[in-house]
């Protein structure tokens, strides 16, 4: 069960990463980003990365994950109404 639930996850990362990749690339016309867009993106690319790592080391993929996802919510707290 635990080797389905993993491979599944690693199957969604793949997806989620080829998505905001393509979005990023496709993306050319943009206004200029200001210092807090470059900030978010930054901490973005680190959940991106953390998801890459943690196909190796789920701890420590896990932690950039949530520890990005957390700072980004602090920076911008109306992160968590688009749940709703």
């Amino acid at each position: 069960m635990i080797k389905v639930l993993r491979w599944t996850a690693r199957t969604l990362t793949i997806f989620v990463i080829a998505f905001h990749l393509l979005s990023f690339l496709g993306d050319r016309y943009s206004s200029s980003l200001t210092t807090l867009d470059i900030v978010k993106l930054v901490l973005w690319g680190i959940i991106l990365a953390g998801m890459i790592v943690a196909w190796k080391s789920e701890r420590i993929g896990g932690f950039m994950i949530i520890g990005g996802t957390v700072v980004q919510t602090v920076i911008n707290p109306q992160i968590l109404l688009m749940w709703a």
